[in-house]
């Protein structure tokens, strides 16, 4: 289901892309009554013709149905309703994640959730459960020396972050992957202590990346 709504949006923003580009080139091109816009438009910056076309795209998707969210009380896509959050790991690896995660929800500036255990919601048609799921940390050598020993690694750190409400899904991040090389430098200790730093630098991001489509809904 998930599947054929993304490809009826990729469709939209295709159908919307092509009219939007076709729209502001006869703007350009037309004479009187358009003239003004046309001066309008030639004269403005780049900056200001690219933030016509944004809104002239974001109209565009508006009218296929389709609305950018995370604007205003920066709610995102967890409904305005929503009073208390859990955060929940399902994994080992997503419980590193959780820390972060739970910073970013207390972080100034943030929309106000009072943080509860999982099943300790009080009210449930006021709580949404928001869970990392799938979440893995792949370490696999992926350079060799002249001898076969491996001289680097990548970590990968992958997964999805989904909302919950009542016990149905009601919005997913989709696959969040960052990666990392890891030098085998200064014998093991010294690339232990690498390993350690880009696996906290990948945590964050990961988090930065989820966050921001929790924020956006994109």
């Amino acid at each position: 289901m998930r599947h054929g709504l993304f490809a009826r949006l990729l469709r939209c923003v295709s159908f919307c892309a092509v009219h939007v580009v076709n729209a502001y080139t006869a703007l350009l091109e037309s004479a009187v009554p358009c003239t003004r816009i046309k001066i309008l438009m030639s004269d403005c910056s780049m900056f200001g013709r690219k933030a016509v076309v944004s809104m002239m795209f974001a109209m565009a998707l508006s009218s296929c149905g389709y609305h950018l969210v995370g604007h205003g009380d920066n709610a995102g896509v967890i409904p305005a309703d929503v009073e208390t959050v859990s955060l929940q790991a399902t994994n080992e690896a997503a419980k590193a994640l959780l820390p972060e995660l739970k910073r970013r929800f207390m972080a100034k500036g943030s929309r106000s959730y009072a943080l509860v255990d999982v099943g300790k919601a009080e009210d449930a048609d006021a709580h949404a459960d928001i869970r990392l799921e799938q979440v893995s940390e792949q370490y696999v050598a992926s350079a060799y020396d002249a001898t076969g020993v491996a001289t680097q690694y990548r970590l990968t750190i992958s997964g999805n972050i989904r909302i919950y409400r009542s016990g149905k899904l009601l919005w997913e991040s989709g696959a969040i992957s960052e990666s990392g090389s890891v030098f085998v430098v200064g014998g093991p200790v010294g690339s232990e202590a690498s390993r350690s730093r880009i696996q906290r630098d990948l945590r964050k991001q990961w988090i930065t990346r989820a966050w921001s489509r929790l924020s956006s809904g994109f």
